[in-house]
């Protein structure tokens, strides 16, 4: 299995800053937000298909995995390029 490098786009990165704008202003442990998100992008960088599929949103091949200790969802697409 090979690791393979996890990209975002310019939208994702808008809606983890205004998450943790979010998580300051509620006075949050921003630590959290961050720390799983980390957990789950490392840990999509080996495993891209273990979200589940999310159809609804009219994305092709776009998946989600939820992250219970923040309670949202990433969502994501990947190629099965290495």
């Amino acid at each position: 299995m090979k690791r393979r490098h996890v990209l975002s786009v310019e939208r994702a990165r808008d809606q983890v800053l205004a998450a943790k704008s979010w998580w300051v202003e509620s006075n949050l442990p921003v630590e959290i937000l961050a720390d799983e998100i980390e957990q789950a992008i490392a840990f999509l960088s080996w495993l891209p298909g273990a979200g589940s599929s999310y159809a609804n949103a009219g994305v092709p091949g776009l998946r989600r995995l939820y992250l219970r200790r923040i309670s949202s969802h990433l969502y994501y697409t990947f190629t099965h390029d290495a």
